[in-house]
């Protein structure tokens, strides 16, 4: 996927589905992210310094483009890459774009708004792809969140003394 904001470079992102996981990598200001997303754990998975953080399935969802998560009206049917699409009008988080949903796996493919374009470009859905590109690489540090906050806490507290 290639975003073009406004005033800002085009950054881009690799998007890997199948069979309902997905792995999106990205590199943002030279710091790489992968969103881990399989059937049961969704994680941020930082490979700079081999750590991941668990993150809900609520916050993994609103992470992927999906057209349950916007009020969209259809326009009309349109081919984008090969694929057909229903091109949307769309309220998305108090913005409006246009959309381009692919049919067969439910994803914005192409979006255009006031704030830059998204298009996705060499999409391939459910290929030959090996299961292990939706877990977490062996070795990988979980980040327990919550012992994570209670440190910073009680360090907070110390501070304060």
């Amino acid at each position: 996927m290639v975003f073009e904001g406004s005033g800002q470079g085009a950054s881009e992102t690799k998007i890997f589905i199948k069979n309902g996981k997905t792995r999106m990598e990205s590199n943002m200001s030279g710091r790489k992210s992968v969103l881990i997303k399989n059937d049961q754990k969704a994680y941020m998975y930082f490979p700079g310094n081999n750590s991941a953080m668990p993150i809900s399935m609520d916050q993994a969802n609103k992470s992927i483009p999906s057209s349950s998560q916007v009020n969209c009206t259809v326009i009309r049917q349109e081919m984008v890459e090969g694929r057909m699409c229903d091109v949307m009008e769309c309220d998305v988080y108090g913005n409006r774009a246009t959309q381009w949903f692919d049919k067969e796996i439910c994803w914005a493919i192409k979006s255009e708004s006031q704030g830059g374009k998204m298009y996705l470009k060499n999409l391939v859905v459910n290929a030959n792809m090996d299961d292990s590109l939706f877990e977490l690489p062996s070795g990988v540090r979980v980040m327990d969140m919550q012992n994570m906050m209670q440190s910073m806490k009680q360090q907070g507290q110390r501070s304060q003394q």
